[in-house]
């Protein structure tokens, strides 16, 4: 056995060693060979350089999907699938997918480890890294700048940040607003007090507009118009209610000339 996986070495065939036996299919693993050296049947320097030989280093493209980059949609749908179904041999880093079966894998360079446990073929140690890429390649954001923002958003409470992408697509909002909007849902006051702000200042803003458009006067003149008027300014109080006369007026002058017409 020593003397054939000696031959094996001298070749630099070191993947998928065998046993010799004609008809064997048993395949020799790092164990194997560290006990064929403990019992003096192959030299220490033979083991040595098959484990040298063995120990290729397969990160490149996993690191290279990793940092921020020109990344395209496919890539990030790899890196999803890489995160969610592989995981990394935890010596050669030689990424691998398992289709069924146990938990206990033997790589190709000898190792053997429990697949669960291995880091992930991509997006190791990231939380939510499903959200992330989402995050990253549907609002063209970094990378770096992905990952932070959902870990954010967890810090904030938000423990399943594709809650917020979907709100943000399905309602065009930004990712702000469709923040609180998930937060206001977890019952959060901070963000219920956010949105109640927000709808008074929409209200004012509608209020603005119409106002202006009575007086014919710039927005932010308007704004302040109602802005005194609130605070108590009688001056600002008259000229509003004045133009809500008029509008008024308007109305009512509109709807005659519409039953006239009909009576015509």
């Amino acid at each position: 056995m020593a003397k054939f996986v000696v031959s094996r070495v001298e070749e630099q065939r070191v993947f998928g060693i065998r046993c010799p036996f004609e008809g064997c299919q048993n395949e020799l693993h790092e164990q194997d060979i560290e006990k064929l050296v403990q019992c003096g049947a192959l030299p220490a320097e033979v083991g040595t350089r098959l484990a040298d030989l063995r120990k290729q280093d397969y990160t490149a493209r996993a690191m290279e999907l990793s940092v921020d980059g020109q990344h395209t949609a496919e890539d990030f749908k790899l890196m999803r699938r890489l995160w969610a179904t592989t995981r990394r041999c935890p010596r050669c880093n030689v990424i691998i997918e398992k289709s069924e079966g146990c938990d206990s894998f033997g790589c190709t360079c000898g190792h053997r480890f429990n697949f669960a446990k291995a880091p992930r073929g991509c997006g190791d140690g990231i939380d939510d890294f499903d959200s992330v890429t989402a995050l990253a390649g549907d609002f063209e954001m970094p990378l770096q700048a992905a990952v932070e923002r959902v870990q954010k958003a967890n810090q904030s409470g938000i423990a399943k940040y594709k809650n917020v992408l979907a709100r943000a697509n399905q309602s065009g909002m930004p990712l702000d607003l469709a923040e609180v909007h998930v937060r206001a849902s977890l019952g959060q006051r901070q963000a219920l007090e956010q949105l109640r702000v927000a709808r008074v200042a929409r209200r004012l803003e509608k209020k603005a507009q119409v106002l202006a458009a009575a007086l014919g006067v710039a927005f932010e003149e308007a704004t302040q118009l109602l802005d005194d008027a609130f605070n108590g300014d009688e001056d600002a109080q008259s000229a509003i209610h004045s133009a809500r006369q008029r509008e008024q007026n308007g109305s009512k002058g509109c709807e005659s000339s519409k039953a006239a017409a009909q009576e015509d």
